[in-house]
């Protein structure tokens, strides 16, 4: 996004009044989102979704997300960016930009990854249990990123074309009964961000979570979240894997740095600081961890058209914690 886009953006929005962009920044890999400096010193983010991949919303489902989340920020502004504006029909969003340190920098362990990840699970329980914010939003049917094993469409399959995806949706095929358990089991109890990957939680001076991205929030299942930020941890770990030729894959996952019971340590402080959860709890999070891992892969196809080695072995472990949910909560450090 150009300066220039930027700035018809952030007048579309209703953000920019009589001011003018004199900066950008790119903050991601894509130029969908960018951060803006105004002529006043203000700096904002805009994101653009262009609503492509397969189960995006329509641009008045995508605004009417954002509103509510706008509506909604007064009762979670601890945890989330003020909204400044938003264009349902360009499906632009611009929040206040949240100068603080990426979550993801502190995941290679160590203490200071298992007291981030502690802090967070305290967060994401506060955060839950202002489960009564009022939303225009209908509760969440489902997980939000479930659409990764249904049927491929001639148009998916001609718009993000790849020698790996005939053998990604086989290995969907195998746990079909699983997602459905996956689904039936969900709850809305709380309201939820929905998108909670670990490049959607910043770090504040305190050590606070800031979480960004709220296109998916609302009435949902609170294991979501944290199913996801395990799945993260996990995914991260996995993209660390060297495969080398003549070793096995055992000797690959003994050597990867740091070693999984860093990651497992992380796991267990976040479940720690989240607090009491069943059984059943941890099991559903369990299996919302592994559609993360499934989601990561969807993603890597649609980008890329093909999967990386970690990305592979994520597939795979997501289908033995689908299948045994139990065992993968324990995996993921479950009290």
């Amino acid at each position: 996004m150009s300066r220039r886009d930027a700035e018809v953006a952030l007048r579309a929005a209703g953000a920019l009044g009589r001011r003018r962009v004199v900066a950008t920044e790119r903050l991601a890999t894509h130029d969908r989102v960018v951060g803006a400096v105004l002529d006043d010193g203000t700096e904002l983010v805009v994101k653009r979704d262009d609503g492509r991949r397969p189960g995006s919303r329509s641009a008045a489902a995508w605004a009417r997300t954002m509103r509510a989340h706008e509506e909604s920020a007064s009762a979670l502004a601890r945890r989330a960016p003020r909204v400044v504006g938003v264009d349902g029909s360009r499906r632009v969003a611009v929040w206040e930009r949240c100068r603080a340190r990426p979550f993801a920098d502190v995941l290679a362990g160590g203490a200071a990854a298992r007291h981030v990840s502690a802090r967070l699970g305290a967060d994401l329980a506060e955060l839950h249990a202002a489960g009564t914010v009022r939303s225009r939003r209908a509760p969440l049917a489902r997980p939000p990123s479930i659409h990764v094993f249904e049927p491929p469409t001639f148009d998916v399959l001609a718009d993000a074309p790849g020698r790996d995806y005939a053998r990604f949706y086989a290995h969907g095929q195998e746990v079909t009964a699983e997602l459905r358990a996956l689904c039936a089991g969900w709850r809305t109890t709380a309201f939820v961000h929905g998108d909670l990957k670990c490049d959607n939680v910043l770090l504040g001076d305190d050590g606070s979570a800031v979480l960004v991205d709220w296109e998916l929030a609302g009435l949902g299942d609170p294991m979501w979240d944290v199913g996801t930020v395990l799945g993260h941890y996990v995914h991260a770990w996995l993209s660390r894997v060297v495969p080398r030729e003549g070793e096995t894959l055992s000797t690959w996952l003994a050597t990867t740095d740091p070693p999984f019971d860093a990651v497992r340590a992380s796991a267990a402080a976040l479940w720690s600081g989240y607090g009491r959860v069943t059984p059943d709890d941890a099991c559903r999070a369990a299996g919302y961890a592994a559609v993360f891992l499934l989601d990561r892969g969807f993603a890597s196809l649609w980008a890329r058209g093909r999967l990386a080695a970690g990305t592979w072995l994520g597939v795979e472990l997501a289908k033995s914690m689908l299948r045994d949910p139990r065992a993968g909560a324990g995996l993921l450090g479950a009290p």
